[in-house]
């Protein structure tokens, strides 16, 4: 593809990226990549050594396909070259650390939340000089709503007694795919839970620095990472 004559730069910032995550985990092994057409199927294919990355998936946000194969404007704006080798980190975390196989006492908000924010930490820790936009894949007006907006949000979780609801429907409208988290208003990213789920792990992290992040990344204990973060939005 036109797009992709050369793969020399991903390589580069994949090697790179694994470079940090073998300073954090160094009897880990690292994992094979290569890229595949997937006929627009997947963006990433992993597997127990191995990521497939589905280079037909990366075209960028304006390719003319995306809107023939019914995908929403909102989520092909994260189908660029420079989401790949952080999508690659993402899925490789979150294999690493499956949410199904923690072993999590609760599957309620505050843990699809927290659990999503550790994969995020994850991500950034392998990639330290990530903005924060390609990160999460918000706009600029989407990140600032955020930062504008931390406390309320946090809040409105509380007070709506949303954080331990088990109900799928209500976990799936603060932390899946959508244009804007319902709860928030249209002016907010989808996922933005997610966001607040880094935040909380963020602030642990920076309260406990003796904690390392594979220790981090084990914890299963939600509750106690919550108050031991002593996260408190201003």
């Amino acid at each position: 593809m036109d797009l992709y004559p050369d793969i020399k730069d991903l390589e580069d910032d994949l090697e790179d990226a694994f470079r940090h995550y073998k300073w954090y985990f160094p009897d880990a092994s690292i994992p094979g990549a290569y890229t595949c057409i997937t006929g627009f199927n997947n963006s990433l294919i992993v597997g127990d050594s191995v990521i497939g990355i589905g280079i037909d998936r990366y075209l960028g946000r304006d390719c003319d396909y995306y809107p023939r194969l019914q995908i929403y404007r909102y989520i092909a704006a994260r189908m660029n070259s420079w989401n790949i080798v952080p999508d690659c980190m993402y899925a490789w975390g979150a294999s690493e650390w499956d949410l199904a196989s923690m072993g999590y006492p609760a599957d309620d908000v505050m843990t699809e939340m927290i659990h999503e924010g550790k994969i995020k930490y994850f991500e950034k820790c392998m990639m330290p000089e990530i903005n924060d936009t390609v990160l999460f894949g918000f706009s600029a007006d989407q990140m600032k709503f955020c930062r504008n907006n931390e406390r309320q949000m946090w809040y409105y979780l509380i007070e709506h007694d949303l954080l331990f609801s088990t109900d799928q429907f209500t976990i799936r409208k603060l932390t899946g795919e959508a244009p804007f988290t319902a709860f928030f208003t249209n002016e907010s990213p989808g996922k933005a839970a997610i966001w607040i789920g880094f935040r909380i792990v963020e602030s642990y992290m920076m309260k406990n620095r003796d904690i390392s992040l594979g220790g981090m990344m084990k914890n299963t204990d939600i509750q106690g990472l919550l108050e031991a973060s002593r996260y408190n939005p201003k």
